[in-house]
């Protein structure tokens, strides 16, 4: 097992703004295809997923705020006793 991760390159993440990712993608395709091919393709679908997730986190922090402005405009749910209250006579 150790053996089969030693023959693999290591991993380096950079991070990058949206518009940087698309320099990188104009840059390699100008390159010619049989090289840079498969590193185009990992960094497009990489690039895609993150964008797709970072829209889902959006949305659903959207809605989160939604809803609690809703629920801050209606209030507090008040209680309402059934309780008959007496009355002295």
């Amino acid at each position: 097992m150790q053996n089969q991760n030693q023959n693999q390159p290591p991993v380096i993440v950079i991070k990058f703004v949206p518009a940087g990712v698309e320099m990188v993608l104009a840059g390699l395709n100008k390159l010619p295809r049989e090289q840079v091919d498969a590193l185009f393709q990992e960094i497009a679908a990489q690039y895609q997923y993150q964008i797709q997730e970072l829209m889902k986190q959006a949305e659903e922090k959207s809605k989160a705020l939604g809803e609690a402005e809703k629920a801050k405009a209606t209030g507090p749910a008040k209680k309402v006793s059934t309780a008959k209250k007496a009355v002295k006579k």
